[in-house]
């Protein structure tokens, strides 16, 4: 990046113990106003979309001048309608990831290396 960059980070889950899978909850909002502002949403991946289009309705709230979303693995197969990611690092079409800050029921989030568990 050639411009002055501020990071802040939003923390959103639906994992937690007791929570049914897509009930998203905001656990950590940002810290600054974004109005005027061009906002680029890092995400690790994008899989069912549901946690994308929930950031990209909280964020743009906010009154963004842009909103563009960057996400390591675009694993969109569940829902090819999803909001489709700006930057990709990689796609793939299926099967459950870990490592490299992902997680299987709190498992797996800090092996180096990115993960596709055998059933």
């Amino acid at each position: 990046m050639t411009v002055k960059v501020e990071k802040q980070f939003l923390r959103v889950s639906s994992y937690r113990k007791g929570a049914r899978p897509g009930c998203l909850e905001l656990l950590r909002d940002i810290e600054c106003e974004l109005g005027g502002r061009d906002v680029i949403i890092v995400e690790d991946i994008i899989d069912t979309s549901e946690t994308a289009k929930f950031i990209l309705r909280h964020m743009g709230s906010k009154n963004p001048d842009s909103l563009r979303i960057c996400t390591l693995i675009d694993k969109r197969g569940k829902d090819p309608m999803g909001p489709a990611p700006d930057y990709t690092g990689f796609q793939v079409d299926e099967g459950f990831l870990v490592g490299y800050g992902m997680d299987y029921m709190e498992r797996g989030r800090s092996l180096e290396d990115i993960y596709l568990l055998q059933e």
